[in-house]
């Protein structure tokens, strides 16, 4: 029970932290999930210190010691300490009998397969939670901060993501051969791409099986890490986009403005609607049949132009509005009976994007 005991006085506590839209309650059981980097150890111990010190334990999984100090006597424990909420923090299927608590929760990257389990998901900051991060009364300037910077918290706190930082971050969070496939997948953000395309590609730069590569797709998928979007034409490959742009710049030096704006988009879309689907040339479409039209700095006359190029296409799809996203202009048009109505992010983001 030594280790036990460690964990029981000595919880770490947080660091400067701004609270999220996500939040946790009194569920008995609780899955907190998300991808790397999002939070979640800061917002369970925000959680605990609200709650009295001596009924809680929180453990760390990634703790090394543990390897040398089996948790057997966790349930034993618990009912000495009387435990009322006990965190297992970084699981990952962890070879752990769950005790019998008052209030269990699990932070894991991935939803655990136990539907007695409330599932939290925590994904990255949106731009509404990057601004409580930010000391700038300016919503334009912080939109601008938040491509360059990103959204994860530990950039945020510290309103940089240095490259060295930045590589920290990586080399702490994934392995190497993760680094390098990530590396490799940065060339194609905000492309479309098979996976088929990029296990031929990869195997011209370095050494790879199938399998490895398939499975790991698939985990980085599964966290949140990369999204594969599909694309309206059911034939056509699906687009790259990653879930963070400091990670996707420092990853692929030549991304540009224009990239990292497109990710920040489907990135709010995302939030709103899993089910998005890239709409040929002209941005994303989501259930309830809006357009997101991508045009960060094209006139009100070039975007009306390519509009009306497409309005067969945006009718053949039954879609009745439109929301255009630019960096700066505000306008509106009706064509052909659909409606345009064009806004900057940051506004769109916090106005007309309310969940």
């Amino acid at each position: 029970m030594e280790m036990l005991e460690y964990f029981y006085q000595n919880r770490p506590q947080n660091e400067n932290f701004v609270p999220r839209k996500c939040t946790l309650d009194d569920h008995p059981r609780i899955n907190l999930f998300g991808a790397r980097g999002v939070g979640k150890s800061a917002l369970v111990l925000d959680y605990l210190a609200n709650l009295d010190k001596k009924n809680i334990l929180y453990i760390d999984l990634d703790d090394p010691n543990i390897l040398f100090a089996p948790l057997g006597s966790l349930q034993n424990f618990i009912d000495k300490e009387a435990i009322e909420t006990l965190v297992l923090d970084h699981y990952n299927d962890n070879d752990i009998s769950l005790p019998k608590v008052k209030q269990l929760i699990i932070v894991s990257r991935e939803s655990i397969d136990d539907d007695s389990f409330t599932q939290i998901k925590l994904t990255p900051l949106d731009f509404e939670e990057f601004l409580a991060f930010e000391n700038s009364a300016h919503t334009s300037a912080s939109f601008s901060h938040y491509l360059k910077i990103g959204s994860l918290p530990r950039f945020a706190i510290s309103h940089k993501a240095t490259l060295l930082e930045t590589k920290e971050f990586l080399k702490s969070k994934f392995s190497l051969e993760e680094i390098r496939l990530l590396g490799f997948l940065a060339l194609f953000a905000t492309k479309q791409i098979s996976i088929n395309q990029i296990y031929t590609r990869c195997k011209e730069h370095f050494k790879i099986s199938k399998d490895w590569l398939y499975k790991t797709m698939q985990k980085l998928q599964t966290e949140g890490i990369i999204h594969l979007v599909e694309d309206y034409q059911p034939s056509a490959s699906k687009k790259l986009v990653f879930y963070d742009n400091a990670i996707t710049k420092y990853l692929n030096r030549n991304l540009t403005f224009i990239m990292l704006f497109e990710q920040a988009v489907v990135l709010e879309l995302l939030k709103k609607d899993e089910e998005i689907c890239s709409f040929y040339n002209l941005g994303y479409l989501y259930t309830d049949g809006v357009l997101t039209i991508l045009a960060p700095f094209d006139s009100e006359e070039a975007v009306w132009a390519k509009c009306q190029k497409n309005i067969s296409k945006l009718k053949l799809a039954e879609i009745q509005d439109a929301k255009i996203i630019t960096v700066a202009n505000s306008y509106e048009y009706t064509i052909d009976g659909i409606r345009f109505e064009a806004m900057p992010f940051y506004e769109w983001s916090l106005v007309d994007f309310e969940v």
